[in-house]
């Protein structure tokens, strides 16, 4: 007589089959989309900068290899304003499959403000706009008028009855 051999059940591929691989692929394919170099940002297409560079201001956002799908065109915004406050205003856009775009407008200094300690020695410099607002200067500006000081430049608030 002959041994009878081990059976092993084989499943059957029905509708629970299908249910469950939906979604595990839908998974896959948002996790795929997610990390693809298409979707991935690389760099900024910066306009209206002066003395900023299109590179610090593309640092500044701090999005370099970031997806596309992660970013905000108004926190965007905001940390170019928080990381420079040289802008007087930015305006980010994000466009699929992987590019930013940054419109910027500097602030124009009309003063250099230097700092200087009791003994004759420098402690800072700043340009200060029309506005009063004053920030670090940049290579390139030149022609303003300089005023040296022993105190930091005062804070002035900006309203429609100061001139």
């Amino acid at each position: 007589s002959q041994g009878r051999g081990l059976a092993i059940p084989l499943p059957a591929f029905n509708m629970r089959w299908g249910s469950a691989a939906l979604p595990a692929g839908l998974l896959f394919a948002l996790y795929a989309i997610w990390n693809s170099p298409t979707f991935t940002i690389q760099t900024a297409e910066v306009s209206g900068n002066i003395h900023i560079s299109g590179d610090d201001i593309y640092f500044a956002l701090d999005i370099d290899d970031e997806p596309v799908f992660k970013l905000v065109p108004a926190e965007l915004q905001e940390t170019l304003r928080a990381n420079l406050p040289e802008l007087e205003s930015a305006s980010v856009r994000v466009l699929f499959p992987n590019r930013v775009v940054v419109e910027v407008a500097e602030r124009i200094p009309v003063l250099d403000w230097y700092t200087f300690h009791g003994n004759g020695d420098i402690e800072g410099r700043r340009l200060i706009d029309i506005n009063g607002v004053d920030f670090t200067p940049r290579e390139g500006v030149e022609g303003l008028i300089v005023v040296y000081a022993t105190g930091t430049p005062p804070m002035v608030g900006v309203g429609e009855d100061v001139p």
